[in-house]
């Protein structure tokens, strides 16, 4: 409803100068009667009101349709790429700046709570989990959940799904992506808030996130699982777009070494 009225505002800025000059011209130039002069101001006056309200309904039609799962947008590669394909390594490079477009299902998440999902954005710390952290997508970061907060913090997404190749023989290829920031905003439509101090939002997020995984959720919640959802779940695969990156981190030995990581990116539920 704000970003309606802003636009409708927007609108007005530029709209309601050029229809009353367009009456004034009309007036000076023909020099009608006072009656008709009277319907030509009250014609324009009509425009200034609707105008601009009708210049953003086409953006209100745009988002009428009920939402159904993800689409990706971007990359526009015709071939799909494999989980194990995305996985397998380069001989020599440590990570490639590389964009995938794939068709997977999602199978797990982290934080096993979705109103750990969103994180204060002046977190920095939280730019990447650590390498210290266990490699299993069920251990969540001390930062994440003892940080107190602090009235006026901006919230971001930050959360990981855990995805194995949409078909193919088991064992399929599993492969954990990071959502977070513009690239989950873009997912979601939504925008992050304190999720532990607002019910509502967090009833939208779990709707939303039905069209990512299917009854995943509902089945964890069932099975009092926070590991795993208790068994097999099933749910409609989709295709999203994938971004290899490197993250620095420290080995046993204290080196400095990068590790392959992946985001999901230009995927969004339409």
């Amino acid at each position: 409803m704000e970003q309606l009225f802003t636009e409708y505002l927007v609108n007005s800025l530029w709209q309601l100068p050029l229809i009353a000059g367009a009456a004034w011209l009309i007036i000076y130039a023909t020099r009608p009667r006072l009656a008709l002069q009277h319907a030509i101001w009250l014609g324009a006056l009509t425009l200034m009101v609707t105008l601009p309200a009708v210049a953003h309904h086409p953006q209100t039609i745009a988002a009428a349709p009920a939402p159904t799962q993800p689409t990706a947008t971007s990359p526009s590669a015709d071939l799909l790429a494999e989980a194990a394909e995305i996985l397998t390594p380069h001989p020599s490079l440590p990570f490639q700046n590389l964009n995938y477009r794939a068709a997977v299902r999602v199978i797990d998440f982290f934080p096993p709570t979705l109103a750990e999902f969103s994180v204060r954005s002046a977190h920095q710390a939280l730019s990447d989990y650590s390498d210290s952290e266990a490699e299993s997508i069920a251990s969540p970061p001390e930062t994440l959940t003892q940080n107190p907060r602090f009235a006026g913090d901006k919230w971001e997404w930050r959360f990981y799904l855990l995805v194995e190749d949409a078909s193919g023989p088991a064992p399929r290829a599993r492969m954990r992506l990071l959502v977070a920031g513009p690239d989950a905003e873009y997912l979601l439509k939504i925008d992050a808030e304190d999720l532990r101090l607002d019910a509502k939002a967090l009833r939208k997020l779990e709707e939303k996130m039905f069209f990512v995984w299917g009854e995943l959720f509902e089945a964890r919640q069932a099975s009092g699982d926070k590991g795993g959802s208790g068994g097999e779940v099933k749910n409609t695969p989709f295709e999203c777009c994938i971004k290899e990156y490197g993250v620095k981190t420290e080995n046993v030995a204290g080196e400095d070494v990068w590790e392959r990581r992946f985001r999901m990116f230009g995927t969004t539920i339409m």
